[in-house]
């Protein structure tokens, strides 16, 4: 395995082997398209986004989503000892709890430069990480990124890891002469996923139930006041 950093993007060659790599494409192709996800229907056409996908954790039986986890930590606990001030913020423990497969046929993908907190209701994505889980020519479906200048090439096996904010603006490029595959996901704030967390969504899909819970009373759930200003240190005084 060899690891490269720049610019807060490690990459990770050989994370995982290409036999199981091939495994996850294998079960993508076998499942029913009724399970399947269009994006196409879902964001309106091939200028915005044209694929399809699967999420691993509902078809726990087969452990795919289980033993990606465990890769994506692993590798985590790496870019933690490289970015060491990441790990400092220790009233923070991390989880990664959605696993995509995406196949992304010729003139096919999303093209559009983007970050992955983009609305209050993504907050609790941290990191970014991606899976390559087949080679793609050279020049083809590079993940670039904006303000790095960097375009990194699919081959399968390599793993990438880098932070959710828009500092990270990124998109992926079209590729012409075979199919892409990948895994992706995010690395977010566990207590986010706890049940008892005043922040906790038990449905992400819902953008109206995010609300916070009073700190200092018992009172019943009251929405986030995105309105209110930002306060600076010196005005708490």
């Amino acid at each position: 395995m060899k690891e490269t950093y720049k610019d807060f993007i490690g990459i990770y060659d050989d994370a995982v082997s290409v036999e199981f790599c091939d495994d996850v494409i294998d079960f993508f192709l076998s499942i029913d398209p009724e399970y399947q996800m269009v994006s196409e229907k879902m964001y309106g056409g091939a200028s915005n986004r044209r694929d399809i996908s699967i999420n691993l954790e509902n078809f726990p039986e087969k452990g795919y989503a289980g033993d990606i986890s465990d890769i994506i930590m692993n590798y985590v606990e790496l870019y933690k000892k490289k970015y060491y001030t990441y790990d400092h913020v220790k009233h923070f423990d991390y989880t990664s709890v959605f696993f995509k497969v995406q196949q992304t046929e010729p003139q096919g993908g999303y093209h559009v430069w983007h970050c992955e907190v983009d609305s209050i209701n993504n907050v609790a994505r941290s990191l970014v990480w991606m899976l390559y889980l087949n080679d793609v020519p050279e020049g083809e479906g590079e993940t670039e990124f904006l303000w790095q200048g960097l375009r990194v090439q699919p081959k399968a096996g390599t793993l990438l890891i880098w932070p959710a904010q828009f500092t990270h603006t990124h998109r992926g490029n079209p590729v012409y002469n075979c199919t892409k595959y990948v895994s992706t996901g995010w690395v977010e704030y566990a207590d986010l996923h706890d049940g008892n967390s005043p922040f906790y969504n038990p449905n992400p899909d819902d953008r109206d139930i995010w609300a916070r819970r009073s700190c200092e009373s018992d009172e019943d759930d009251i929405q986030l006041n995105i309105e209110k200003p930002y306060k600076r240190f010196v005005d708490l005084n």
